[in-house]
């Protein structure tokens, strides 16, 4: 059997997967990762905060129980339904009631401005609808339960190694250029691209896209917390930036959607998220618990009709040997972990029918 080179760049959730998938199509396939930083997962990542003495997640993170490619990378959660906290009226309600509220947490978008393609194209993937009620968030260990577990699909794994350039000849890639080697590309060596789109456009002829961003919040509380109902997450909608509250143990932790409007300053912003979480359950607290603030002014893309239009179809490249992963290459589909996962498998797929032309 002949051996192929899969280089794969950047370690997020669609490198991840795309190694996965080139490990099952091909298994003699030789799969290097590197990563520009020194651990992998990107934003689906986790880890132990010594300010705060425990794990948390970088990113909150909700998988629905019909993301079946996030499900084969995950495994197997518990699913709840998703109620809705009215802020102004404390009243609950179904997600059916908050339709905009459920796009909003989905597309990282205002309901108005959603590509009408897009929430087709993403109720087409959700169908039959039995399952799509249905949803998991993450509790602070991303790293333990989906990150690290995708490490046995990878020969190689090369940290702090940023790409800085791909040097071609006659519409192929020849070399790689990092910060400090260069990797000589042979006839069987395929590059998988997993960058984010700001850093991908830096090396490929792609265009730049616009993105909204994403904050959240984690507070750590004396003793385990408790929601409305004994939920383990809430969704809020009214006079609040919050919209998603979710629980586990005594850390909880806020989701802010769309908050380009929110990157006022952190200590202010927890302050009044806090005292809107008190609101919400129905408590009065003397002082902000010890919290962490991560704000992600590029978490997702905007997904409205023009951005949507600049998004790959494919995941061809520039190049013949070099191939496109990540959330933001699946066209019409919303970023997120299930997204992600099925740009790598697409690109793996395509990947390896290159090859085996050869």
């Amino acid at each position: 059997m002949q051996k192929y080179n899969v280089y794969i760049i950047g370690g997020g959730i669609a490198g991840l997967s795309a190694a996965r998938y080139c490990k099952k199509f091909y298994p003699a396939a030789r799969v290097c990762l590197f990563e520009a930083s020194n651990r992998l997962g990107g934003r689906c990542g986790s880890y132990f905060d010594k300010q705060l003495n425990v794990w948390l997640d970088y990113s909150v993170h909700a998988v629905l129980k019909a993301n079946s490619e996030a499900k084969k990378l995950w495994g197997n959660k518990v699913y709840h339904s998703p109620c809705f906290l009215d802020f102004d009226s404390g009243k609950i309600t179904g997600a059916f009631k908050n339709i905009p509220s459920v796009g909003l947490a989905m597309f990282n978008t205002p309901f108005d401005l959603i590509s009408k393609d897009a929430l087709k194209a993403t109720l087409f993937q959700l169908f039959p609808f039995w399952n799509a009620g249905k949803v998991f968030f993450s509790q602070n260990n991303l790293q333990q339960t989906l990150v690290s577990p995708q490490f046995q699909y990878v020969d190689e794994i090369y940290y702090n190694h940023k790409l800085c350039a791909i040097e071609a000849k006659i519409g192929k890639a020849q070399k790689l250029v990092f910060q400090h080697r260069a990797i000589t590309l042979s006839e069987n060596d395929v590059v998988i691209c997993a960058l984010d789109n700001l850093n991908a456009c830096k090396i490929l002829d792609i265009p730049k896209l616009k993105h909204s961003a994403i904050i959240n919040i984690h507070y750590l509380t004396s003793t385990e917390i408790t929601l409305p109902r004994q939920l383990p997450f809430v969704g809020v909608v009214g006079n609040t930036p919050v919209q998603w509250i979710s629980v586990h143990g005594n850390v909880l932790s806020v989701t802010i959607s769309h908050a380009d409007i929110c990157f006022s300053d952190s200590e202010t912003l927890a302050r009044d998220v806090w005292r809107d979480v008190c609101k919400i359950r129905g408590v009065c607290a003397a002082f902000v618990p010890p919290h962490r603030v991560f704000k992600f002014p590029r978490a997702t893309l905007l997904m409205d009709d023009d951005n949507i239009m600049l998004r790959p179809h494919n995941a061809l490249s520039s190049f013949k040997n070099v191939f496109l992963a990540g959330d933001w290459t699946m066209h019409y589909l919303p970023c997120s972990i299930e997204t992600a996962a099925l740009s790598g498998k697409r690109a793996a797929k395509v990947a390896m029918q290159y090859l085996k032309k050869k």
